[in-house]
């Protein structure tokens, strides 16, 4: 058996002295790579580095994804540093453009659909579209002029044009020696009208008054039919009516065909909505009748009414222009008369009066 030996307390002591200031010198040296007596400060890092690597190697590592970044490297291989590389601008440059190139691609689309969707409709409507090239007035209307609210057409001095009137009964009884003292030279007489709703054909309450009356005093006469016919055999009995009704009295202005819509509200017009080569035949047919007889013929209307005829369908016709509170006719076509206004003032009628100009000789 070994001897025992005592151990020396003194020499324990001075061991366990020693150690402990080894421990506390490295454990200085971990927080102060740079402290005096314990070795540069890079051969301290890198131990500390040699460490972490052995740590992070250590550490579970996610897969890599294998997905391709610009730069070339993958996106689950995150490097050294555990960062990946930022994308370059080119590839953020590509990546911004095309949701602009798809929105742009979007646009087009839908403006060639609207477009298309636009172009079938006015197909469908071509039958109604009456193109023409401009339209230039043979009348220089700074000729005009305007004397206590009524117009005179006047060239060198010389009044060119004719002021006249147009009645109904709906102006009840009319002193027409009055009217002719006030300057008015002509009348157009309203001599019949056709229902709008059950197309019944009626004559003017005071139509032989007025014919009568006008000549009376002087005045030169016309006559107009207000409209509703809806097909050529309709228009051609209506213009049998006229010719009845006048019974060959002589007229020295036109008997005027006057179709019209009724307004909104009124009741449901016969006129409405015929097709534009319909309703120019049914003039045709009227204005055809009536010149057999020996009488002249005109067309009576608005920019709108006359629009439905079709600027073409009126050439060569005689056309009364009606157009109020404007300083001259914006018309479209050659016209041959002027309703200027619907609320005139004239002697001998206790109501308002359509106002009319007769350029018919103004060119002359």
């Amino acid at each position: 058996m070994p001897k025992y030996e005592r151990p020396n307390l003194l020499t324990s002591l001075d061991s366990a002295k020693a150690s402990a200031r080894v421990r506390g010198d490295e454990v200085r040296s971990r927080r102060d790579p740079a402290a005096p007596g314990h070795g540069s400060g890079s051969d301290v890092q890198a131990r500390a580095g040699v460490q972490s690597n052995r740590r992070n190697s250590e550490r579970p590592q996610p897969p890599c994804t294998g997905r391709v970044v610009s730069d070339g490297s993958a996106r689950g291989d995150r490097g050294r540093a555990g960062a990946y590389s930022r994308p370059s601008k080119d590839s953020l440059a590509r990546r911004s453009f095309v949701p602009i190139v798809l929105v742009l691609v979007v646009v087009v689309a839908f403006l060639y659909v609207l477009l298309s969707v636009r172009n079938c409709s006015s197909g469908e409507q071509s039958q109604n579209v009456d193109v023409q090239p401009r339209y230039t007035s043979p009348f220089d209307w700074t000729c005009l002029e305007r004397d206590n609210g009524r117009w005179s057409y006047v060239v060198g001095g010389q009044v060119k044009s004719r002021l006249g009137i147009d009645v109904s009964e709906n102006q009840g009884e009319i002193d027409w020696r009055s009217v002719a003292d006030d300057g008015i030279e002509f009348a157009i007489v309203r001599v019949g009208y056709r229902g709008s709703t059950e197309g019944d054909l009626y004559a003017d309450a005071h139509y032989l008054d007025n014919l009568d009356g006008a000549h009376e005093a002087g005045l030169d006469c016309g006559a107009y039919f207000f409209s509703q016919a809806a097909n050529e055999d309709e228009a051609v009995e209506e213009a049998e009516f006229v010719l009845a009704l006048l019974d060959g009295r002589a007229l020295e202005y036109p008997v005027t065909f006057d179709s019209e819509e009724v307004a909104p509200g009124v009741g449901k017009s016969r006129a409405a909505g015929l097709p534009r080569e319909q309703i120019a035949a049914i003039a045709n047919a009227f204005c055809a009748r009536i010149e057999e007889a020996g009488y002249a013929s005109s067309i009576y209307g608005n920019a709108y009414d006359l629009s439905r005829y079709g600027v073409s369908n009126l050439q060569g016709k005689s056309v009364w222009w009606a157009e109020y509170g404007s300083p001259s006719p914006l018309h479209s076509v050659d016209i041959d008369m002027w309703q200027y206004s619907n609320n005139g003032q004239v002697a001998g009628i206790s109501t308002v009066v359509d106002m009319n100009m007769d350029l018919s000789h103004a060119l002359d």
